[in-house]
């Protein structure tokens, strides 16, 4: 089942190295006014066919932002914050209607598009990392939505979600099942949940072809449901499929209270 999982993922990975999704979805898609937070995990389990795939869906991000979007993309951590990580934060100009914008606010955007694209590749060039830090790296994620910013959240999760650290509890375990119970009652009591209000959550990575994968699912499912996200399994993939996170536009403004 693995196998088929990497055929699909490289399949994807050739539909868009093509061009044909290109051909698919226009340069200029009318969105809200975004925030997108990206985590890209660059952890030992994530193959580099899966690197590829993950700098591909960037570069494909990069050519749809728009007016007055923001972008946060950071490499996930391995084991706490110590060490740091490699961050890369853009914002695109704003347009005084976004609808029918001048040919210099085009011109704007287009550079700052182009700006953004050369700068996701410094996030591939980080050597990969032996421990998955996911709870670090979404505390982290939560700490760059600003409260007082009325753009819609997006946080896009490149990775194959199993969060592994020394001490702590690993979903990369073939033997996972599941957390005790009383361990996210314990997270929401100490206070160490991120803050992911109204934050639309996509993941791509994740395998879902065992029992295993599927605990590691629903984990993930109760854990962003608590931390106020919008969790959907239908945003929780292993394939590229066109750009996964146009589902989250459609939603309603969101309340960052």
């Amino acid at each position: 089942m693995r196998l088929t999982f990497r055929m699909a993922f490289l399949f994807s990975l050739a539909v868009l190295q093509s061009g044909s999704l290109n051909a698919q979805v226009p340069s200029e898609i009318a969105h809200p006014a975004t925030h997108f937070v990206v985590v890209v995990d660059r952890s030992t389990s994530v193959t580099a066919a899966e690197l590829a795939g993950y700098a591909e869906l960037l570069s494909q991000l990069a050519q749809n932002v728009s007016f007055g979007d923001r972008i946060t993309m950071f490499v996930a951590f391995g084991q706490g914050r110590r060490q740091g990580t490699t961050e890369i934060t853009r914002e695109m100009p704003p347009a005084r209607n976004a609808g029918n914008p001048s040919q210099t606010e085009r011109t704007a955007l287009e550079g700052a598009r182009a700006s953004l694209n050369s700068a996701t590749k410094a996030l591939f060039k980080v050597p990969a990392l032996e421990w998955t830090d996911l709870l670090t790296s979404l505390r982290q994620a939560s700490e760059q939505y600003d409260t007082q910013d009325s753009r819609r959240r997006i946080l896009l999760m490149l990775s194959d979600m199993l969060h592994c650290v020394p001490g702590e509890f690993c979903l990369d375990r073939k033997d996972f099942n599941g957390v005790h119970a009383d361990w996210l009652f314990r997270q929401q009591a100490n206070g160490t949940l991120p803050a992911l209000h109204n934050a639309c959550v996509v993941i791509v990575g994740v395998e879902q072809a065992t029992q295993r994968d599927g605990l590691v699912r629903e984990f993930w499912r109760s854990y962003f449901t608590a931390a106020g996200a919008d969790f959907s399994a239908g945003r929780y993939r292993y394939a590229v499929q066109g750009l996964p996170w146009r589902d989250c536009w459609q939603r309603g403004r969101v309340d960052t209270h």
